[in-house]
């Protein structure tokens, strides 16, 4: 159980520059101001790409994320902030197109990740970014409508992400003999 705890400390602490980022690009994209917002998600993005890269050894001993991997984590967040960003502001976006184009996105960065690392894909992980990312848009629209501040919506949607991708990805063996 000390491990789990040790993994989610760190899970948590890779989510959390990705969703300040993509936090703050929504505050400033529903103001109108787009250059801004871009520069949270590009900042965002890169954050959590490269503390992903220094920490994920913490998670998983002898662990050395390569660089292709890297920067597919790069592009790949970012191009996903961004895409649920402009999305988040239509006006034809629910909680159920939600579950659609999270379960897609979470997936396609979880093969785009697999493939930059020229293994099989993980299907565990993909499961994990696959539920994460429609609880996460979920957990957004809830958190907007609730007007919270951005810091109280950012640390509530790295607990949800983290809580499914830890459960998911590194079950505790607890879990794991059930």
């Amino acid at each position: 159980m000390v491990n789990f705890l040790k993994i989610l400390f760190w899970e948590y602490l890779q989510n959390l520059p990705v969703l300040t980022g993509f936090a703050w690009a929504l505050a400033f994209w529903q103001k109108g101001r787009f250059g801004i917002a871009v520069a949270c998600l590009v900042a965002g993005g890169i954050a959590g790409a490269v503390l992903i890269a220094l920490t994920e050894s913490r998670k998983q001993v002898g662990y050395r994320e390569p660089p292709a991997v890297l920067l597919t984590n790069i592009l790949g967040i970012t191009l996903i902030m961004f895409v649920m960003a402009v999305y988040l502001t239509t006006h034809w976006s629910s909680w159920l197109t939600d579950l659609v184009i999270g379960v897609l996105v979470g997936t396609g960065l979880g093969i785009a990740q697999s493939l930059a690392a020229r293994k099989k894909i993980n299907l565990v992980h993909c499961l994990a970014l696959g539920i994460a990312s429609p609880l996460v848009l979920i957990c957004i629209r809830g958190l907007l409508s609730a007007g919270w501040s951005i810091w109280m919506n950012t640390l509530l949607m790295c607990l949800v992400a983290t809580l499914v991708i830890s459960l998911i990805d590194y079950a505790p063996d607890e879990f794991q003999s059930v």
